[in-house]
């Protein structure tokens, strides 16, 4: 972590500044709002990573991951991201203890300087690289990485603002492996900001669904609603249009909204 800036540049450009409230004082208050991609964009995502699991070593996550990143630089323009995630210890998947408390898990950072010039396809490859360099960390106890690198308690809280959660559905999911999907639901926000992404294996037609979930006194529900139309506009873009993953550079991609394009070409 070295040489990287924990202010939370990537929240301060969304969050309410007229609710912003010491730490001290704050309500950890969250709620949701989750939206379905729609099974035609499953299905790209899928045989996309598929085509390329076998050679590159690639998996849904870093797929999910890489657009996450990308999604971030459009919405900030900031080019070095940390991003929290969650690594399941590893145990017994049959045991007694597995079945009644689930995944014991641990945060790990994800530290990523996108070049926006590159292609999508090989962003795709240096995420992949990244990940498997953390995970060969993975498992050594949290404090001791946060030791190692020198970060204050006040850094933590700062780095794990903003979370990545990639999550299995199949028949054997318990129900510890669950996030709130109703946009209604209130609970105590662990993290400012988190973008949980379900892959439901359940039924025959896989579904991938996306749901952020967000501390309320930090975040408005319209701006992250908007946040969600931009990401999902960025989703239709790069797996149902004429972008060309593996020879567009990552800045011609746009998360500008229909409304917002309509407006633009008709000022041009």
């Amino acid at each position: 972590m070295a040489g990287y800036d924990s202010k939370p540049k990537l929240l301060t450009v969304l969050i309410n500044k007229d609710t912003l409230v010491s730490p001290r004082r704050r309500i950890p208050y969250g709620a949701s709002l989750s939206f379905v991609l729609e099974p035609y964009l499953t299905q790209q995502m899928i045989t996309y990573g598929a085509a390329n699991s076998v050679t590159e070593g690639l998996t849904l996550f870093h797929l999910c991951l890489t657009t996450y990143y990308i999604f971030l630089f459009k919405l900030t323009q900031e080019t070095d991201l940390c991003i929290g995630s969650i690594a399941a210890a590893k145990r017994d998947e049959n045991s007694e203890l597995q079945q009644v408390i689930g995944l014991l898990d641990s945060a790990l950072f994800y530290r990523f300087k996108i070049d926006p010039t590159q292609k999508f396809a090989q962003q795709l490859l240096n995420v992949k690289d990244l990940c498997s360099n953390i995970h060969q960390n993975s498992t050594l106890p949290y404090e001791q990485i946060i030791d190692s690198c020198y970060i204050s308690n006040q850094q933590q809280m700062q780095l794990l603002r903003n979370m990545f959660i990639f999550k299995v559905i199949d028949n054997n999911s318990t129900l510890f492996t669950r996030v709130p999907k109703d946009d209604a639901d209130t609970y105590l926000a662990k993290y400012d900001l988190t973008l949980n992404v379900h892959y439901d294996k359940t039924n025959e037609e896989h579904s991938l669904s996306y749901s952020f979930q967000y501390a309320t006194d930090l975040f408005q529900h319209s701006t992250i609603q908007t946040m969600s139309d931009r990401f999902h506009a960025l989703l239709q873009q790069l797996f149902s249009s004429t972008f060309h993953r593996e020879k567009q550079p990552i800045y011609e991609l746009s998360i500008l909204l229909p409304h917002e394009i309509q407006i633009y070409n008709e000022l041009n």
